[in-house]
């Protein structure tokens, strides 16, 4: 496959709101030569694979699938139902570790990590150093009380002092972007959602305590690939919800605006 790596990013991408496959869906005509992401627009693990797709600028097509009720054709590809996984000439592989570390070996020239042994394992360790962060995403979600939220609230603290003292230059990648920092994103970018809980102590996230953390945060929302990425505060919640509710809204914000 030849194309241009220049130009805005996840310019070479398509089909990132389009509407979900439900069961009873029929499967998309997939051209010879060309990957297939099977995304969900709030997927934080999806978004792992948008994001460092959109910084590589490799030329995909999106189609977005229920995660909870496949079509039948998408669970004949891959058994489980998995989301993302990526298909190629009729072949998948899915989890969003390998479907990146995938298109660094196929696209070397553009890596995202590092090509040296050593600092590519150096990445994958922080990244797994940084797992309490994402780990307190979940936890968040699962919170129904006050007791409850509190409890997340001082695990979140922890996770974010241990952030703050990881944060040695201006990004976990080092002086740009890396695999920890893409790899972390999504679920850094859910939890604001802690601030429109009434139950939790967190006004402002990450809040006054964790400057480096908050200031990286920002020079994040300004790299190009995660502009790409993103959605809003709003729309995470209203997903969230509607998941709550018992009916997730996959399409939401596609035709609202926000």
């Amino acid at each position: 496959m030849t194309f241009h790596s220049y130009g805005p990013a996840g310019g070479n991408m398509k089909g990132l709101n389009s509407l979900i496959l439900h069961p009873g869906s029929y499967e998309p005509f997939l051209a010879p030569n060309t990957y297939r992401l099977y995304s969900m627009r709030f997927c934080p693990y999806a978004q792992r694979v948008v994001i460092y797709l959109a910084k590589k600028n490799i030329p995909v097509e999106v189609v977005n699938v229920n995660p909870d009720k496949p079509p039948n054709w998408y669970l004949a590809k891959i058994p489980k139902g998995q989301i993302p996984a990526l298909e190629y000439n009729g072949l998948t592989i899915w989890e969003s570790n390998v479907i990146n570390e995938y298109f660094d070996d196929v696209f070397p020239a553009s890596n995202v990590l590092p090509k040296d042994p050593y600092l590519k394992a150096h990445q994958k360790i922080l990244l797994e150093r940084l797992s309490s962060v994402s780990d307190s995403l979940f936890s968040f979600f699962a919170a129904t009380t006050p007791q409850e939220t509190a409890e997340v609230d001082q695990k979140l603290h922890e996770a974010l002092r241990n952030a703050e003292n990881l944060l040695t230059d201006k990004f976990f990648g080092g002086p740009v972007v890396g695999y920890a920092d893409i790899m972390l994103w999504p679920f850094v970018e859910r939890l604001e959602m802690v601030t429109l809980s009434p139950f939790s102590s967190f006004r402002y996230f990450p809040g006054q305590h964790y400057p480096k953390f908050g200031a990286y945060m920002a020079r994040m929302r300004n790299e190009p690939e995660i502009k790409f990425g993103m959605r809003s505060l709003a729309q995470h919640k209203a997903y969230v919800d509607s998941f709550d509710a018992g009916n997730p809204n996959y399409d939401y914000g596609i035709y609202q605006k926000h």
